[in-house]
């Protein structure tokens, strides 16, 4: 099966089907997490679109792209005309790979960083948090922003979030200058039917949301 194909029916089944909601804290200070799958980020997170400069995907808007990409129209082949594809920095081909395998990377073990204005030296992501861990042995990085520009302003103990970035290190090592939060809660939740999975809880967690025990 095409490659690009596979990634977007993983991340369209999560899209349709789930969220995960993660509580972390800081300095006894609690956020909440809830992370949607939005299908309008797609594109942007396989990157195709803002780096394969020399191929007329520009042209198209993201709606068109999904669709070519589900008619099997626009494939690997075609992407791997480009002569950035195989660029170190960013490596559409891995970011492609991370992407299929974000179901499995948010239930494995994650580091959660506070990323909101702590952007690292040589990187021009802006996002809200960043979550770190491992596919297959290399370490890779999430992005989460804001799902409106209005949260930002308000009180981040609560909040939607949706993907931005997903790749593997490359050069950069990321999350150095953010604050590194006490992951307390990540759980999987069905947006299909009333099912739960607690994949994560704190040992001195409360999961009712009474915070830490005694």
């Amino acid at each position: 099966m095409d490659e690009l194909y596979s990634c977007y029916k993983s991340y369209s089944s999560l899209s349709a089907s789930c969220t995960y909601h993660l509580i972390v804290a800081r300095k006894n200070k609690q956020y909440s997490i809830n992370l949607q799958f939005e299908l309008e980020q797609f594109i942007h997170l396989t990157g195709i679109r803002d780096h394969l400069y020399d191929l007329p995907l520009r042209r198209y808007n993201l709606g068109h792209l999904r669709k070519s990409i589900e008619d099997k129209q626009l494939t690997m082949s075609h992407l791997r005309k480009s002569q950035f594809f195989c660029c170190n920095e960013i490596d559409i081909c891995a970011r492609i790979h991370c992407l299929t395998q974000l179901d499995t990377f948010l239930r494995s073990d994650n580091l959660v960083i506070d990323y909101l204005e702590r952007s690292d030296f040589g990187s021009k992501i802006e996002a809200d948090w960043l979550i770190s861990g491992q596919i297959e042995g290399e370490l890779c990085y999430l992005f989460l922003v804001a799902k409106s520009e209005e949260m930002n302003l308000k009180d981040r103990a609560f909040g939607d979030y949706v993907c931005r970035s997903i790749f593997p290190e490359r050069g950069i090592v990321y999350g150095k200058n953010g604050r590194k939060m006490t992951l307390l809660l990540k759980q999987r939740n069905s947006t299909i039917g009333k099912d739960s999975e607690i994949i994560y809880c704190h040992p001195k967690f409360k999961p009712e949301g009474l915070g830490f025990k005694s």
